[in-house]
This record gives structure tokens, C-alpha cells and sequence, in this order.
């Protein structure tokens, strides 16, 4: 029972949280007699805290499940916006290395073991890495760009010194 409830209120703030919603459920049940009769009475009293405080703790999992959410998509955009400025601040030699992406309309390109510009943004997150294979020395490695440096480079090719693609001619019968 108690390995249950330490899984359960393992959180200090999950536990906090239990106690203030019960808390707030006993100030707001007290306005009804029948609930002030099951108060008075020391068997049944004990049964009402347990019973607010299994409702408090079952009201911090959406809580905490939303926070989770909101934690996240925080950290997307902050991650997203840091991609971004690393983009604006390509040197000579990782601009050359994006463009092969965006040239070649690939996802994913084998890099050698050199080092250099494709560890580097492999590191500030631009590139990740995809697959690896220690036991052989020499084999490359492969490198994916990201979905935000994918969609960036697309949209401001400028940042690759690349031109925009002309628009296609309209056709003539339409």
C-alpha cells in the first residue's frame, strides 16, 4: 500500500496539488447538511478525506498531462526558433553542405567522418543523425536535416546561396 502511494504522490506537486483540490471540494461541500453529518461522524469522517482526497489526486492527472503538453510545445518552438537563427548564421562551408540537401531534394545524405561543418550542425540541431556503424572504420555516416531547416531552406533558399526556382511558365491553353 505504501509502495501505491508513493507512486501515486511521488510528485511533491501531484501530492500538493491532491490536498489543495480536497481542500477546495471540503469549503465548497460544507454548505450541504448531509455532508456536515458524515464530518461529524468520526467513523465516516475518515472515509470523506479519503474519498476527497482520491478525487483530488484523480484531478491533478489531467492537470499534469496538459502541463506536460504545454511543456512540450514550448520547448518545440523554443527548439524551432534556435534552428532558425543557427540558419541565419551559416558559414561558407555549412551553407555548401545544406545545399546538397535542398539540390538533391533528399532527406538524408552519407557524410564521411571528417568532422567540420556537418558535426557542427549536427550538434546546433540542424542535421541529426540517422545511422551509424562503428565496426567499420570507413563507412559513412548518414545525416537527415530536420523538418524546420527542411521547410526554412525551402522557403529562403537565399540562406544556401541559392536563387529561387523561376515560376513555371502558365500553359497556354489555360
Amino acid at each position: 500500500m505504501a509502495r501505491l502511494f508513493i507512486a501515486w504522490f511521488g510528485k511533491p506537486a501531484r501530492l500538493l496539488g491532491a490536498v489543495v483540490i480536497a481542500g477546495l471540494l471540503t469549503l465548497e461541500l460544507r454548505q450541504y447538511p448531509p455532508f456536515l453529518d458524515i464530518l461529524k461522524d468520526p467513523f465516516l469522517r475518515w472515509f470523506a478525506v479519503a474519498f476527497l482526497l482520491s478525487i483530488g489526486g484523480l484531478a491533478t492527472i489531467p492537470l499534469e498531462r496538459g502541463g506536460r503538453f504545454l511543456k512540450g510545445k514550448r520547448e518545440k518552438a523554443s527548439t524551432e526558433r534556435a534552428i532558425i537563427a543557427r540558419l541565419s548564421d551559416l558559414t561558407p562551408h555549412e551553407a555548401k553542405v545544406l545545399q546538397r540537401y535542398i539540390l538533391d531534394e533528399s532527406r538524408a545524405e552519407n557524410w564521411d567522418r571528417a568532422g567540420g561543418a556537418v558535426d557542427t550542425l549536427a550538434r546546433d540541431g540542424v542535421l541529426i543523425l540517422i545511422a551509424t556503424n562503428p565496426a567499420l572504420t570507413f563507412a559513412p555516416d548518414a545525416y537527415a536535416l530536420c523538418e524546420t531547416a527542411w521547410k526554412h531552406l525551402h522557403a529562403h533558399l537565399e540562406l544556401v546561396s541559392l536563387k529561387p526556382r523561376p515560376a513555371a511558365p502558365p500553359h497556354p491553353d489555360a
